[in-house]
């Protein structure tokens, strides 16, 4: 199938293919004038945040990257920024806009692109019931995406996509950055120890939800020791990518374990409970439910202490699970832990560390040059879709500055990442390697 991919949206078809939403609903109200409404992909979500306030959008009071809702209003200015690509389209002088972003998964993106009548959660300016909440619903105008519209369940009707300067300039025309994840244990099963997972240990933890510490010793009196995995839900762009560089096909059933089975937000009081089967919002199975975001799969690895019952002793079971740089960070780097998080350990994988230890002092960075080199396979384009229904709406913010504008601000954005922030995507211009299709083979220019 072809993707139109373009720097001006384009009249594509419509189709409706209702789905239950994986946020609380809100009521429906009518939006502010101008809006823009943005989905998908929770991994990118503290890029877009971050560009945003490039573009000289100011969020609402409260909001911050982190929350898989927020909101921005403001008329979006066309600077220079830092010379980057010509800093933002010059023709974004049209008055005010409200951007409203709402991300639960790369896939459910597409889904509400190429299917209009699924409508998001959205966070309206001035929300009473404060910020990340939800508070009405609207169809989305785009959505950006962990993995191309085919690796989805919803590849029809075809989206058109904008893509970034360095995609057109290295002529591989995906996407506009590229993301990277890792396999993180939580400090239960860094203590065994775990350091690393392969393939063969990663098909029978999806298939079974658990395997035997052998896996990793070889000690056969080791397989009653059972490491459990946790992870992200069927419509996750970060589980998609996960599944497609092993044997494992892409929507069909795994087997998942959360805290106390649910799927909601661990919980910034603590994980009180203990790991059980992820039986609710299950798709494909009745095991593989799995968190909206990938930074609750950071939350429940760290732990927070996680207890069978107040006062109770803790759950010990050695856990493992999948997650993007950007929402790693505060699992396994010591320097940027969240209060009350138990240090977990990225694994290597594919016999390379995702993280680097840098001098003396422990200063963390990820192994971007991995990534950049081709040597670490765990990476994927993150996409930007322009929705069926905005193709068809006359806008000048929608069809042609608004979204090439954001793309250069994220670009920017991640040009000037630096050593402690630490940089957690890639510029395309910067690879040295490409791949053609969604877990593919990588292929050095």
């Amino acid at each position: 199938m072809k993707i139109n991919k373009t720097f001006n949206a384009l009249v594509i078809g419509l189709a409706i293919a209702p789905l239950a939403q994986a946020l609380p609903p809100g009521p429906l109200v009518p939006p502010d004038a101008n809006p823009i409404f943005i989905s998908g992909s929770t991994a990118f979500r503290s890029q877009v945040f971050a560009a945003l306030q490039d573009m000289g959008l100011t969020h609402q009071p409260g909001d911050v990257s982190g929350n898989n809702i927020f909101t921005f209003n403001g008329t979006p200015n066309n600077v220079t920024l830092g010379g980057y690509n010509g800093g933002l389209d010059a023709n974004l002088t049209a008055g005010p806009v409200e951007v409203y972003c709402s991300f639960d998964g790369s896939a459910q993106g597409v889904n509400e692109c190429t299917h209009p009548a699924v409508t998001q959660n959205f966070e309206d300016i001035g929300a009473p019931n404060g910020a990340g909440v939800a508070t009405f619903t609207h169809a989305v105008d785009y959505a950006f995406s962990d993995v191309g519209q085919d690796s989805t369940i919803y590849p029809f009707p075809a989206l058109n996509e904008i893509i970034s300067l360095g995609a057109i300039s290295t002529g591989v025309d995906q996407g506009i950055a590229v993301q990277p994840f890792l396999w993180a244990a939580n400090s239960y099963a860094a203590a065994l120890p775990i350091t690393s997972i392969n393939n063969n240990e990663i098909v029978n933890l999806f298939t079974t939800g658990q395997c035997g510490l052998n896996f990793w010793t070889g000690n056969n009196a080791d397989s009653a020791t059972k490491i459990k995995l946790t992870g992200r839900d069927y419509s996750s762009g970060t589980r998609i990518t996960a599944e497609e560089l092993t044997p494992i096909s892409t929507g069909t059933a795994i087997v998942q374990w959360t805290v106390n089975g649910g799927i909601g937000t661990p919980g910034a009081a603590g994980n009180i409970g203990s790991w059980a089967l992820a039986t609710l919002g299950t798709y494909y199975g009745p095991d593989d439910g799995g968190y909206g975001s990938g930074g609750n799969v950071a939350k429940a690895l760290g732990g927070f202490g996680s207890q069978a019952g107040f006062g109770g002793a803790p759950d010990t079971s050695p856990v493992v699970g999948y997650i993007s740089f950007s929402d790693a960070k505060g699992l396994v780097d010591p320097g940027a832990l969240t209060a009350g998080i138990i240090p977990g350990t990225a694994l290597i994988y594919d016999n390379i560390n995702p993280v680097l230890v840098l001098g003396g002092g422990g200063a963390f960075e990820y192994n971007i040059p991995g990534v950049v080199n081709g040597s670490y396979p765990f990476w994927s384009y993150e996409h930007f879709f322009v929705s069926a229904q905005a193709a068809d709406v006359t806008s000048v913010y929608i069809n042609d500055d608004f979204g090439p504008g954001l793309v250069l601000a994220i670009d920017y954005e991640i040009s000037k990442q630096v050593l402690n922030t630490p940089q957690t995507a890639i510029l395309e211009e910067n690879m040295d390697v490409y791949r053609v299709y969604d877990g593919g083979p990588i292929t050095h220019f």
